[in-house]
């Protein structure tokens, strides 16, 4: 493997090195959502989650988009919830 392609992974999975970056991916996962809602959901303050959303897009892993005069969040990259739903699968075994 080329130096280019393990730089590439390496920051694919560095998007798992934040407890709070799983939990907005897994929030919005099934359902697009809003700021507020995001934030609500896992109970932490908007500057946080949009901080978060902010680098998760930087890599395009989600991105944003206007309806209905709301900005909601929505997963871009389906390579990652096809990896959330194995960790979820994995972890439902080991129970």
């Amino acid at each position: 493997m080329d130096k280019g392609s393990i730089q590439k992974m390496y920051r694919f999975y560095e998007i798992f090195s934040d407890f709070n970056r799983i939990r907005i991916l897994n929030c919005i996962a099934e359902k697009e959502k809003t700021l507020e809602e995001i934030a609500d959901e896992i109970n932490l303050k908007q500057p946080v989650v949009l901080s978060q959303l902010d680098y998760l897009s930087s890599y395009k892993i989600v991105k944003q988009e206007v309806y209905e005069n709301k900005i909601i969040f929505k997963i871009e990259d389906k390579t990652i919830l096809k990896i959330i739903s194995q960790i979820s699968k994995e972890k439902g075994k080991k129970r």
